[in-house]
């Protein structure tokens, strides 16, 4: 069976973040052991509008379509999903990815040109579900209980099958990354600085057992960290490297130092494989997970930056985030990265529903106080399946019937008591205070090692701040 993955058309939006979808590439290897012809269609890397789109999808014929879908994806996936539809009714469409597993009835309820979604990881019900299609399956017989992660309609009911997460991740085999061409992908990385190109992010790991409660990284991966082999992960870098030229990896996991002694029998077989190939971890790591033998294993084996999950300078607001972090543990690490010769990078959030002025004001102070090689400032988003997008809804705090602003750059929820205009102007001068003092911006023009680097950081400052 012809099988189309696509990573949605996002016209006007994030074109400055342009990286390989890993799990699209899992789920083509899935595909493909199980003899289906699979293709990818990145509209972002190919720059396709709706139209482009459509033409893709004309020429290829594809029976099953799919679509890697966030928040911000929904109102593309709404408008892609009524092209295929137009050009062959019966073409089957499935979507996938954070919002339908965070949000799988409204998912449905939003999208009625989708036939199927899932919730969780798809590796194991995607085509177990392309079986039964391929085998002149229906609607009226789908088992659907019986496919991992699926989620469909029956007489007008939207209808769940449990979960089930992939124990050995081993067994995922490795990304087609022949279909993905990371070497085809410009220097737009995950972490906004990079070092070396071409540029490949990789997943060591999956689950999250913390609470956080703005995160919904536990409705994809579940609460239980799982991780590859060792072996397994170095077989995969060896192969980026030596067939597609891949000069510098991005580990895009969110726990990935969880495990102390994992990480530093990892930094040892890197260094042994004698690979030319820098690393970093732009997703965010734990502080609490860091200690100073570990950060100097992963700077002796390449690694040059590592990126944090600070969120907030105001201890009232981790608190509540659930974060489990104290300030003192912040300044504490972030000297401890210094000191190892790593560049930290700190994420943190305005607007986050129990702020108040003097919270952000507190946050934007604290950020300059930290040691830090670069921050960024986003809004927060009440992204669906976390902890306090059920409190706010539960209060009558968000509705939302367009997904089409959901980024961090826009303000799609403002605290009580905060317009939105104020808090769009406090994000800016977030941005302009910690990169605008004399003595950082010249340290920062320095450390930033290429006009490249310079124009995709100018973009997304202009994202930012206009």
């Amino acid at each position: 069976m012809k099988v189309l993955l696509v990573a949605p058309v996002r016209e006007g939006k994030i074109g400055y973040y342009v990286t390989p979808p890993l799990g699209l590439g899992y789920l083509a290897a899935a595909l493909r052991r199980e003899g289906h012809e699979v293709s990818i269609l990145d509209c972002t890397r190919r720059r396709l509008d709706f139209h482009g789109f459509e033409k893709e999808v004309r020429e290829g014929s594809p029976r099953l379509v799919g679509f890697q879908t966030y928040s911000s994806d929904m109102v593309s996936v709404r408008r892609s999903s009524a092209i295929v539809k137009g050009l062959n009714p019966e073409t089957v469409i499935v979507v996938g990815g954070p919002h339908p597993s965070g949000d799988p009835d409204g998912t449905m309820s939003f999208l009625p040109d989708v036939n199927y979604a899932f919730r969780g990881e798809g590796e194991s019900g995607l085509p177990l579900l392309a079986r039964y299609l391929d085998a002149g399956g229906g609607a009226s017989d789908l088992p659907g209980e019986k496919i991992p992660g699926l989620v469909w309609r029956h007489n007008s009911v939207i209808k769940r099958a449990p979960l089930a997460f992939v124990e050995d991740l081993d067994s995922l085999g490795l990304p087609a990354w022949d279909i993905l061409r990371p070497q085809d992908y410009p220097p737009a990385p995950h972490s906004v600085i990079y070092k070396s190109y071409p540029i490949a992010p990789i997943m060591v790991t999956r689950g999250c057992p913390f609470p956080c409660t703005f995160c919904a990284a536990h409705t994809i991966n579940g609460r239980r960290v799982r991780r590859r082999s060792i072996s397994h992960v170095l077989e995969e870098i060896r192969l980026l490297h030596t067939v597609y030229g891949i000069r510098e990896i991005q580990i895009v996991d969110d726990n990935f130092t969880g495990d102390r002694e994992y990480v530093r029998l990892f930094c040892r077989s890197l260094i042994e494989a004698r690979l030319a190939i820098d690393w970093c971890c732009p997703n965010g790591v734990r502080l609490d997970t860091l200690d100073e033998e570990l950060l100097r294993d992963m700077k002796r084996a390449g690694a040059y930056r590592i990126a944090l999950g600070i969120e907030s300078g105001s201890q009232r607001i981790l608190d509540h985030m659930k974060k489990r972090l104290r300030k003192e543990m912040v300044k504490e690490k972030v000297a401890l990265i210094r000191k190892a010769g790593l560049k930290p990078h700190g994420f943190f959030i305005l607007g986050y529903p129990e702020e108040t002025v003097d919270d952000i004001r507190e946050t934007i102070r604290f950020s300059r106080e930290l040691d830090l090689e670069t921050a960024g400032f986003s809004l927060f988003l009440p992204l669906v399946g976390t902890e306090i997008y059920n409190v706010l809804a539960a209060r009558g705090r968000i509705s939302f019937d367009s997904w089409g602003d959901f980024i961090t750059s826009r303000v799609v929820y403002a605290p009580e008591g905060i317009p939105s205009g104020r808090l769009k102007r406090l994000q800016r001068a977030a941005f302009l205070r910690f990169y605008l003092r004399p003595k950082y911006l010249a340290s920062f023009v320095r450390s930033i090692g290429s006009v490249q680097n310079l124009g995709y950081l100018a973009k997304r400052a202009w994202s930012y701040l206009f």
